[in-house]
């Protein structure tokens, strides 16, 4: 279950994010709200590598950290860990993930079990690919929809963690699964960069007027919205060479 205050937040502004949430906060009358909507806060902060910010925030929630609920403490745990991996500090960030992983499993918050698991690929990159599948693998058999609602961004990692490791065939193949997943959230924006990977292994591949079709169409509904895409026009201009 979310609380409201995720609602509010824009992971491309977490500038305006932070002015949300800081306004909200004085309206919030149950405490563990207030405690767990500091870690976001401090999230805003760190993803504008504002460390010392996120941390301050994230010690104001550790100082009474035993005395919370479960989802307080994975979600202290999962944006302590984000922050330390943020700033380069990945030996600090592993266990941190680790923690969030096991209490929120044992807890039944499969959805931030699967954030964890998720950011544990991102933080052990010589790992990511078998980390990225025992994630797929979780959330398989997850029940929570908060955890099944990971499998696009999840299968979008591995494919990257194989197209890394050479394994073309085998990201142009967790790509297309992942554009299947995109499209059964149908959000037009996830959509696209769906697609724009598959075209991007295309081109590796040396499937160029396919990979050019792809890109092609992408302008075209991107002028259509009236947004624009600088990665898509940085590939038209490679394939049109």
């Amino acid at each position: 279950m979310k609380n409201s205050f995720d609602d509010l937040w824009d992971y491309t502004d977490p500038a305006t994010t932070e002015t949300r949430f800081l306004d909200l906060l004085p309206q919030l009358k149950d405490p563990m709200e207030l405690l767990e909507l500091k870690t976001q806060i401090a999230r805003t902060h760190s993803l504008r590598k504002q460390f010392e910010e996120a941390h301050r925030w994230l010690s104001e929630v550790e100082a009474v950290l035993q005395d919370t609920s479960p989802r307080v403490q994975v979600r202290y745990l999962l944006e302590k860990g984000r922050t330390w991996n943020s700033s380069g500090n990945r030996d600090a960030a592993v266990p941190c993930f680790e923690q969030a992983f096991e209490f929120a499993d044992e807890t039944g918050l499969q959805g931030f079990a699967a954030d964890a698991l998720h950011m544990l690929a991102i933080a052990q990159p010589d790992e990511a690919i078998s980390l990225n599948r025992k994630a797929l693998e979780y959330i398989e058999l997850a029940s929570d929809p908060a955890a099944k609602k990971w499998k696009g961004s999840l299968l979008n990692n591995l494919g990257w963690s194989l197209f890394d490791a050479g394994q073309l065939e085998g990201a142009l193949g967790v790509f297309r699964e992942a554009l299947q997943a995109r499209e059964e959230q149908g959000k037009s924006g996830p959509i696209r960069i769906a697609w724009w990977c598959i075209a991007r292994v295309l081109r590796e591949l040396g499937r160029r007027e396919e990979a050019l079709d792809i890109q092609l169409r992408l302008k075209t509904e991107l002028e259509a919205a009236g947004e624009h895409d600088p990665y898509v026009d940085e590939e038209l201009a490679l394939l049109q060479k």
